[in-house]
């Protein structure tokens, strides 16, 4: 039902956009010009952006079927808003004050917890690790925490060596562990028997008094832990592990829990992450001296261990890092540009890879699909790198596959044609994490000619395949990236047998990444790579909803779709929205 009513959305979305989009003279060109006066007074991911695009939807409904149309678009408005659980308009602590008052167990779920444990078949004793510290008030409502626990197998040990239990949880005190913490954590156990490491969200005492401030934290990912602590607290990890990766080192002082997360992930056969809020700290955090130095040796010896040469720098905020790997001899780097006429777009984007690029070993192709403006075609004759042509419709997928056939190099970099370097070494920062194993797809930090970010990652959320704009410079693992800037390695790329051709148009790129992830590698994003984009000039925006229906069938309806690295806890992410249902 509800893949149904946003597949319908997109097709009256992008009904105008279509009759723009495929046709030449004025028309074409007064689009353009509202196009562009649109983005500047509604820019995209604002409240603005999205109250313009759906009166333009109502309008275009009206002008086709009159106030039936108008009447039948409202009503699925509000179908569509019921089914996503929209949360009620309202600050973000409004909102968290809400998600709390729905997810805290309440005294009646506690007591049942309290014997539910003892039936369980995995229930190992927990050794709660708080640290020499002298009597506080602090220390005591921490250890008070502890004590409500609904899971009763637990010891609290003020040091590593003399922890007994299977398992070590690292405290602070000031902390305070949620009643339920060990007994969901444990819980996890029950079907990931083989979880050396479980991890669970946290919140703040703010300075109002009251819990806020909430980290939803994604699943497991390992570029993250390398820019950042994002574990944080509580982490539940098996003793054995510790002490195999040499515990605690005290000369690390705050990166120390860092250091040692690192260790254990290495080694552990499965980390696992519990989405629920259960552990409350202290607002502050640690002198940023202390954590950047000690938490830029941390990574810094993970990258020794690993045997990957490369060099930590420090990031824009306190405990984040930037991993720039070095580059292992001088991979060959195919860019592949399709184009359609506008070549004042497509001749600023080849002149800023020309003279801002500092990566050589590079060929450009170009794929025209019809262009008839004399002016492109005269730029293509002239054009002194190579141009296929593709004759025919419109086939974003078809035209992307049959390039990289006739593209002869290591790694495949595609880009739209309206896009401008901005970082020289866009390509290095990219091919860092091509060259890896272990990444299938490399992805880039978009930016609109305005500097607003237009794309720092892909998330899959409703209403759909979205951008993901954290707002931290961090290299991270996604779910996927644009299509308007992506790298592979050519022998990824022919893996997963290229892009899906019955994705004429949309979620091609999105399609793509999920296939190469689900065969086991990761996605990174880098921000050190960055470019202007334009979006979609020569094409228009355009998703088919037989684009969307493929999509779903294949990956879940909209909003049903697993998305490892956007907690089920977020309706959205720009700006910050919670799910309240």
């Amino acid at each position: 039902m509800l893949s149904d009513l946003q597949a319908a959305l997109l097709e009256t979305e992008a009904r105008l956009r279509e009759q723009t989009a495929m046709n030449d003279g004025t028309e074409i060109k007064l689009a353009r010009r509202l196009h562009a006066m649109a983005k500047r007074m509604a820019p995209q991911g604002t409240l603005r952006h999205r109250t313009l695009r759906r009166s333009l939807r109502l309008a275009a409904a009206t002008q086709d079927a009159g106030l039936r149309g108008l009447k039948r678009e409202l009503g699925k408005d509000r179908r569509i808003a019921r089914l996503r659980g929209r949360p009620v308009p309202g600050s973000l602590d409004d909102q968290y004050q809400r998600w709390l008052a729905l997810h805290v167990p309440g005294t009646k779920a506690l007591e049942d917890m309290r014997t539910a444990w003892l039936t369980w078949r995995q229930r190992p004793l927990i050794s709660v690790v708080l640290g020499v510290h002298a009597d506080t008030p602090e220390l005591r409502a921490t250890i008070a925490s502890v004590q409500a626990q609904a899971y009763g197998n637990w010891e609290i040990c003020d040091a590593l060596t003399a922890a007994g239990g299977e398992f070590v949880l690292l405290l602070e005190p000031g902390s305070a562990l949620q009643p339920h913490a060990l007994f969901a954590l444990v819980s996890f156990l029950q079907k990931h028997p083989d979880a050396d490491v479980i991890y669970a969200d946290e919140d703040r005492i703010t300075q109002s008094g009251r819990r806020g401030d909430p980290q939803f934290k994604p699943d497991w990912s390992p570029d993250l832990l390398l820019s950042c602590n994002y574990l944080g607290e509580p982490v539940l990890v098996r003793r054995e592990l510790v002490s195999r990766a040499g515990g605690l080192r005290p000369e690390l002082d705050e990166g120390g829990h860092h250091d040692l997360y690192l260790r254990v992930t290495e080694l552990a056969r499965e980390v696992g992450h519990v989405d629920d809020v259960l552990e409350t700290r202290p607002d502050g955090v640690p002198a940023a001296r202390d954590r950047a130095e000690t938490g830029q040796a941390a990574i810094a010896d993970a990258l020794h261990r690993r045997d990957r040469a490369g060099r930590v720098e420090q990031g824009e905020a306190p405990g984040h890092f930037h991993v720039r790997y070095q580059i292992q001899g001088n991979p060959s780097v195919g860019i592949i540009i399709p184009t359609r006429d506008r070549v004042e777009a497509l001749r600023a984007c080849i002149e800023s890879i020309e003279t801002k690029s500092s990566w050589r070993n590079v060929t450009i192709t170009i794929v025209d699909n019809d262009s008839k403006n004399p002016e492109t075609l005269q730029y293509l004759d002239g054009f002194r790198h190579r141009v296929i042509q593709y004759p025919g419709a419109f086939n974003y997928s078809r035209i992307i596959n049959t390039a990289a056939r006739q593209v002869d190099a290591e790694h495949l970099l595609f880009l739209n044609n309206d896009m401008v370097v901005i970082t020289p070494d866009w390509i290095e920062a990219m091919l860092e994490h091509s060259q890896r194993p272990e990444v299938g797809v490399v992805g880039a930090r978009l930016l609109f000619p305005t500097g607003i970010p237009q794309h720092e990652g892909i998330a899959l959320m409703r209403p759909g395949p979205g951008n993901l704009n954290m707002g931290l410079p961090l290299i991270r693992d996604v779910v996927a990236v644009t299509g308007a800037c992506t790298m592979v390695r050519h022998t990824v790329f022919d893996e997963v047998h290229g892009m899906d051709e019955t994705l004429v148009v949309a979620f091609g790129d999105v399609d793509f990444c999920m296939r190469v992830h689900a065969r086991g590698y990761w996605i990174v994003y880098t921000p050190h790579a960055q470019l202007y984009h334009e979006e979609s000039t020569s094409r228009g925006l355009l998703n088919p909803a037989h684009d969307a229906q493929i999509f779903c069938a294949r990956w879940g309806a909209m909003g049903e779709q697993h998305d490892p690295f956007l907690s089920r806890h977020i309706l959205y992410p720009n700006p910050l929205g919670l799910r309240l249902e």
